[in-house]
């Protein structure tokens, strides 16, 4: 056996500064395998000559280490070779046990791992320890273990591919089952299913493949299907089709025009394109390709486009909308031999054509981390405003400046220490700054805020492991799904980590060894105040505990509580102090009842209603007494346009509805709806564009009442909203038009409002936008009169430094900050007098309000 397993790592251990250690890992391993290997193969020639062959003995001699030694080979010619194999000894050496520890102030914390494995080397089991004694077990087969086609798996690379999955935690074991084809399908993914012991019901997932063996069709447990097509040669994937099959799409487009889409250089656009209006009832994505960089084009479910482009080394230099108009553009400047700076320089554009745009420069040091970045012409008077992030000897992130105001589009960094202080009212510390563990954990051990004022107040962090002084309760769910307390955790089982504010506040938080949160403490002197989180065997959070309930172990009125379906869907909902909240989902995983404590009472259900895609298009209320059947269904929900189905909305649901309440209807994709009752064409107009996608109407009830009021949406090529019908209870309607900056933001909205026999009124608001894009004026115009609502103004740190109401310096605000952006005072100008409002930031927020 070997001594030192052929340099396999036996142990890592960390000591900080002062040689303490802080973490170990050990790790033992075992001999699996041992074959002798015959190698350094030695042949001697003992060829005498033709002469000679077929003697039977033949004497030659033969110089060995300087003396002559005489061979006799009886055999002669037939004996011509002798061959010498020496032995190699090899072994299967695998990891049996591994050991994670963490030294916490002495105390260790750790966490154990051990493994078994199958006759291929492979891991079989994985048992990890748990902070309760006990542990998680996982365990594996693979495809290769029961497939006769062993050898295929292994020429098709697929010898590790995963086929049983199980996970025991506890009382439950979750599973996860895959299929995998034949040496005919390339031994491909066919099927994924998953589901637990707790929760029994399966969830599968299906796939399929074209002739190159790319997966076209994902399968999820709604029966939802998406197609892929690929193109380029079957190399990259061009389209994208939401709610059909393959078959279906196979057999519309036929199998040689498919294959002339796919099998091309580059595919065709018109036939490309083409999908969205053969298949309309899809949601169509195409996407067009430089095979040599990246994507080209994406073509959205509405038909229109994005572009990118790029240089000549591949880099993105270009972004840019439907219309060819430029969205951002990316320069780069990279300096091999280190005698200029690298940086990449953005322009995002304010205006078409690239007209108008912000631009700004990030930094990279030679080791490609960001070290300044530089925002151009930010400021009110068009400065540029510099930040700078400063690493340690470690790589790690360490003082992090704030930004200063400069001409320049780059400073070396000793310049903006320099300049950095004259930008904040001579502060000797604009700057926030972490200070970590003297060891290669790199844990943060206190982190100073920016300001001088602070330089002796930093948010400290300790890393601890629980012990009987800091502790808590062991809580669990039991397999009823009720609250168990097991008493407290056994010292060493828990990481805790312990805050201290710069007011000193104190807090703990305890962390299990599988990384969830239990408990987060905050200590008011020596008052704990704990909020604990509670999980089931599956991880599912199941109790969240307020402080109260540690006095008074009442769960109505003092925890949060969650309960899960046999899908592992939260079906149930309790906040303290209020009734519970049941929910029940269909087998596609939609939320189909809802009932809250009023409801119970009254023996009434929520329902929700969805489409193929899982938009809710029909919301109400009803009398079901069967919800709970619904969860063995999957609940569809189809459209025809005509005033029939539920609340003549042209919806119609599979699964039977009691005493249906239609509240909410809601239409998608199409403006088909505007010959439906309650549509009044006049006021309803049809599209220009496509809406794909989107919500383009609906119809809410007026609760109490028969009253129901009709809305539509329009949209633009971006998807935003451009004009909105809605009717009102005046037998009117109210519009609003929207127009859109170049970055999507309201530049004006107009608001018509008409009413039966009532004067119809027209109110714009119009929105002015400084150059870095931010609002600065808001007017209004109602009847031809407009007046200003708002003006703003801000300071060079982009922080908001006037208001002012319609139009007048006698409804102006005035505010201060600190360096920290925290604001520190408000001055206020109203009939002839000025009130300043302060707030002084040390440990206690005060107040002065003086008046003149």
């Amino acid at each position: 056996m070997p001594a030192n397993y052929n340099g396999r790592l036996l142990k890592k251990s960390i000591y900080d500064a002062g040689n303490i250690l802080v973490w170990e890992d050990t790790y033992e391993y075992e001999i699996a395998n041992k074959w002798q290997e015959l190698t350094n193969i030695r042949v001697r020639d003992n060829y005498v000559g033709p002469v000679n062959c077929y003697s039977g003995s033949i004497t030659y001699n033969e110089n060995i280490g300087g003396q002559t030694v005489s061979f006799r080979n009886p055999l002669a010619y037939h004996g011509r070779f002798e061959i010498t194999l020496y032995p190699h000894l090899t072994y299967d050496i695998r990891l049996k046990r591994e050991v994670s520890t963490e030294y916490a102030h002495g105390v260790p914390v750790t966490q154990e791992k051990l493994y078994t494995y199958n006759s291929r080397n492979q891991i079989a089991t994985c048992r990890t320890s748990t902070s309760r004694s006990g542990y998680v077990m996982e365990s594996y087969a693979y495809a290769a273990d029961v497939s006769s086609y062993k050898d295929e798996f292994k020429a098709n690379n697929v010898l590790d591919a995963v086929q049983n999955y199980q996970r025991t935690s506890g009382g439950a074991t979750l599973y996860l089952n895959n299929t995998y084809g034949d040496v005919f399908s390339k031994f491909t993914l066919q099927s994924s299913e998953e589901y637990s012991s707790l929760y029994p019901e399966k969830r599968t997932v299906s796939y399929r493949y074209d002739s190159k063996w790319n997966p076209v069709e994902v399968t999820t447990p709604d029966n939802m299907s998406v197609v892929y097509l690929w193109g380029y040669k079957y190399s990259l994937p061009i389209a994208r089709l939401k709610g059909i099959t393959y078959a279906e799409v196979v057999s519309r487009l036929g199998t040689t025009g498919l294959d002339a889409l796919c099998s091309a250089g580059s595919p065709n656009t018109t036939a490309l394109y083409a999908l969205k209006t053969s298949f309309p009832e899809c949601e169509v994505t195409t996407w067009l390709h430089n095979p040599s960089y990246g994507l080209k084009e994406i073509r959205k479910a509405t038909g229109f486009k994005d572009f990118y482009l790029y240089n000549a080394l591949g880099d993105l230099s270009d972004v840019q909308d439907h219309n060819q108009n430029p969205i951002a553009s990316y320069f780069y400047q990279w300096s091999p031999d280190g005698t200029s700076q690298n940086y990449v320089r953005t322009h995002a554009m304010t205006a078409a054509a690239g007209s108008k745009y912000m631009a700004s420069y990030d930094y990279y040091d030679g080791l490609g981390r960001l070290f300044q970045k530089v925002q151009k012409g930010i400021t009110p008077a068009g400065s540029n405003l510099i930040s700078l992030q400063e690493y340690d000897g470690a790589g790690r992130r360490s003082e992090s400046w704030l930004p200063i105001v400069s001409s320049s589009v780059y400073m070396s960094p000793s310049a903006i220490k320099s300049a950095a202080p004259g930008n904040y009212s001579s502060d000797s510390r604009p700057y926030s700054k972490p200070v970590y563990s003297v060891s290669p954990l790199d844990r943060i051990l206190k982190r100073y805020s920016p300001g001088a004022a602070w330089a002796s107040k930093p948010v400290t962090m300790d890393y601890l492991a629980n012990s009987s002084d800091v502790n808590c309760i062991n809580y669990s769910v039991s397999s009823s799904g009720a609250l168990v307390n097991n008493g407290t955790y056994a010292a060493g089982q828990l990481r805790v980590v312990k805050r201290i504010d710069e007011d000193q506040h104190v807090s703990y938080t305890f962390t299990d060894k599988q990384g969830h949160i239990l408990l987060e403490r905050q200590m008011q002197g020596s008052e704990q105040h704990d909020t604990y989180y509670v999980y089931n065997d599956l991880d599912n959070l199941c109790f969240v505990l307020q402080p109260m309930y540690q006095s008074v172990s009442n769960l109505d009125q003092y925890a949060f509580q969650y309960k899960y379906d046999n899908r592992n869907r939260c079906n149930w909902k309790k906040l303290p102090g209020a009734s519970a909240v049941s929910y029940v989902y269909d087998k596609a995983d939609n939320m189909i009842f809802s009932q809250d404590g009023k409801q119970y009472a009254s023996k009434q259900w929520s329902f929700y209603l969805y489409d193929k895609f899982h938009r809710l298009a029909v919301q109400g209320v009803c009398s079901n007494t069967n919800t709970a059947a619904v969860s063995n269904v999957i609940v569809s929900c189809t459209r025809v346009n005509s005033n029939s189905g539920l609340g003549n909305s042209g919806y119609t649901s599979s699964f039977a509805l009691v005493s249906p309440e239609v509240h909410r209807v809601n239409y998608y994709d199409d403006y088909a709806f505007r010959s439906l009752t309650g549509f009044d064409n006049a006021g309803f107009p049809a599209a220009t564009i496509d809406a794909k996608g989107y919500v383009t109407g609906s119809v809410v009830t007026v609760l109490g009442s028969s009253t129901k009021l009709y809305s539509a949406n329009y949209y633009d090529f971006e998807g935003r909203i451009t004009k909105t019908v809605q009717g009102n209870l005046l037998e009117g309607y109210d519009t609003t038009n929207t127009v859109y900056t170049f970055t999507g933001k309201p530049n004006t909205v107009t608001h018509t409002h008409t009413a039966s026999g009532k004067t119809t009124r027209t109110e714009v608001y119009t929105y002015t936008y400084d150059h870095a894009d931010r609002i600065s004026k808001v007017q209004h115009s109602l009847g031809g009169t407009s007046i200003t609502l708002y003006d703003a103004t801000y300071d060079n740190f982009g922080r908001l430094l006037t208001k002012q109401y319609h139009g007048t310096s006698i409804n102006k605000l005035t505010y201060a900050y600190n360096l920290r952006s925290w604001l520190t005072g408000i001055s206020v100008h109203a009939s002839h007098r000025t009130c300043t409002t302060t707030r002084v930031w040390v440990q206690r927020s005060t107040m002065a309000i003086s008046a003149a």
